[in-house]
């Protein structure tokens, strides 16, 4: 009888606050960045969920998961997710949104994504032969992964911090075969598990810069929380157009389970689980932070700065995963 009340008002919980679940748990471990050379990360334990379906109805979050559904699915699913980005400062310069940072639209963390059933045979992110003995390299469907990375930067970051819905829809959201044909699949070990690691060199997304005098955020109440948690805007004088595209570099780590715990499934129904772990840079930081006046390094350091940041990254990624996988 407890179980039971306990997980009715888990459920009202989940379905008003549009908090999620990850491999079963409500609040989770977030990548933590804590470094001299690179600053500190947010440490945001919860988890945010977004139904990503033709249906989908949400004023509050303005529609994006209907809005991504529309753009690059033909199935339904639920978009779970925990992240990090960089600290927010609080009356400076913030760094998530401003050109000369390292962390300028760098976020790391990770998915849940839950397709039950009924509505596809095979996990988000794998090829139908997943379960068949292929060579692995032909079960990851890349093209699919970055299709839920521009989702996730576009539309669920950069649209509810305040980027104008058009802008997004004219410039970054296609998935071109060069980030696809890119994309190296290989196959590493952590902890107890063999994980699919995907790495994508590059890839075009947008940002949410704002520029003095050129195009402006949105101010909405749900663009200002986001505003809030990622870092305020930050204008520069060398940078005089809002919203510049930028060209990501992300390297995750893949894995699937079936389910049928999840407190959003009807008892006995089950769903394929797709968990995605990420770190990412903006390779557009060496040419970016060049052009400030105050930084007395060369390109090729900025450069190397960049990768060694990535690596940071990776470091602690492969730290939690065997700690949110252990079940």
């Amino acid at each position: 009888m407890c179980k039971k009340i306990f997980n009715s008002l888990k459920r009202w919980v989940l379905r008003r606050k549009f908090l999620g679940e990850i491999n079963n748990k409500l609040f989770t471990k977030p990548i933590i960045i804590n470094s001299k050379k690179f600053g500190k990360s947010t440490m945001y334990p919860s988890v945010l969920e977004i139904e990503v379906s033709q249906d989908s109805k949400s004023k509050l979050l303005d529609n994006v998961g209907k809005i991504v559904h529309d753009k690059y699915f033909d199935f339904d699913f639920l978009f779970n997710v925990c992240f990090s980005c960089s600290k927010p400062k609080f009356f400076h310069s913030d760094n998530y949104a401003d050109p000369y940072s390292i962390w300028f639209n760098v976020f790391l963390g990770y998915y849940q994504l839950d397709i039950p059933f009924s509505q596809r045979e095979y996990p988000f992110g794998f090829n139908e032969n997943f379960n068949e003995d292929v060579d692995y390299k032909l079960k990851i469907n890349p093209k699919e992964v970055l299709e839920i990375g521009k989702s996730d930067w576009n539309y669920f970051s950069n649209f509810l911090y305040g980027v104008p819905l058009e802008y997004i829809n004219e410039n970054v959201t296609d998935i071109t075969q060069d980030e696809i044909e890119a994309s190296i699949v290989e196959k590493e070990t952590i902890g107890d598990k063999t994980y699919y690691k995907l790495t994508v060199p590059s890839f075009k997304v947008i940002t949410p810069y704002q520029a003095k005098n050129s195009k402006k955020l949105n101010r909405e109440k749900i663009n200002l929380v986001w505003q809030t948690v990622f870092g305020f805007p930050v204008s520069r004088k060398e940078f005089t157009e809002s919203f510049i595209p930028v060209n990501m570099k992300a390297i995750m780590y893949i894995y699937y389970k079936d389910m049928k715990t999840d407190i959003d499934l009807p008892e006995g129904e089950k769903q394929h689980s797709t968990f995605i772990f990420g770190a990412t840079i903006n390779l557009d930081y060496p040419k970016n932070a060049s052009k400030n006046k105050k930084n007395k390094k060369t390109l090729s350091q900025l450069e190397k700065e960049n990768e060694e940041f990535l690596e940071l990254q990776l470091k602690e990624v492969k730290k939690i995963i065997p700690k949110i996988m252990k079940h």
